[in-house]
């Protein structure tokens, strides 16, 4: 199964950091996907 995050925004970019940390969220809940778009 495929389960993730996909970052794709309207408004402000999230920042490194921010970044960062919703990647260890990902793995925390055992994610598997992240798509940047």
């Amino acid at each position: 199964m495929i389960a993730g995050i996909i970052e794709g925004f309207y408004g402000p970019p999230w920042t490194h950091q921010e970044r960062l940390r919703n990647i260890d969220l990902l793995a925390e809940y055992g994610g598997n996907t992240y798509v940047w778009a």
